[in-house]
């Protein structure tokens, strides 16, 4: 096994695998901002938006910029030709780690050195996201 070219890397692989749990994490957030009352007194007319912010504190700083990267890497490549087949291999690899790349790359019908490619860009574009790479 090689060692990673950059010292981040094993970083962002990291918060590639947790890009799930944020997700779920911040659909909890959404909802439990949508029961709760923003409107602070039972009957108040005028709108307090303490309890959305203090919820949204928790959710902010570096899990945010770690989802956004994720985020946005996911965006960058469902946009490409070949988006859909590159996000199997994530999600097969990194989301549900049932496959290895060579495993992930049959069922996402591309070849072992066209999945390891996809993979490495994939990876790195999170990092760029992150601000590793400019």
């Amino acid at each position: 096994m090689s060692r990673p070219r950059y010292r981040w890397w094993s970083y962002v692989k990291w918060c590639i695998r947790d890009y799930p749990v944020k997700c779920a994490e911040l659909g909890m957030l959404h909802e439990q901002l949508g029961a709760a009352r923003l409107d602070g007194m039972p009957r108040a007319r005028r709108a307090s938006r303490s309890t959305e912010a203090a919820a949204t504190r928790g959710f902010s700083g570096q899990k945010r910029r770690e989802f956004e990267a994720v985020e946005r890497a996911v965006e960058i490549t469902r946009r490409k030709v070949d988006g859909d087949d590159i996000l199997v291999l994530v999600d097969l690899v990194f989301w549900r780690q049932t496959h290895t790349i060579e495993g992930a790359a049959h069922k996402a019908r591309m070849s072992s050195r066209t999945a390891y490619r996809r993979y490495k860009e994939f990876v790195l574009e999170v990092g760029r996201g992150m601000g590793f790479l400019d």
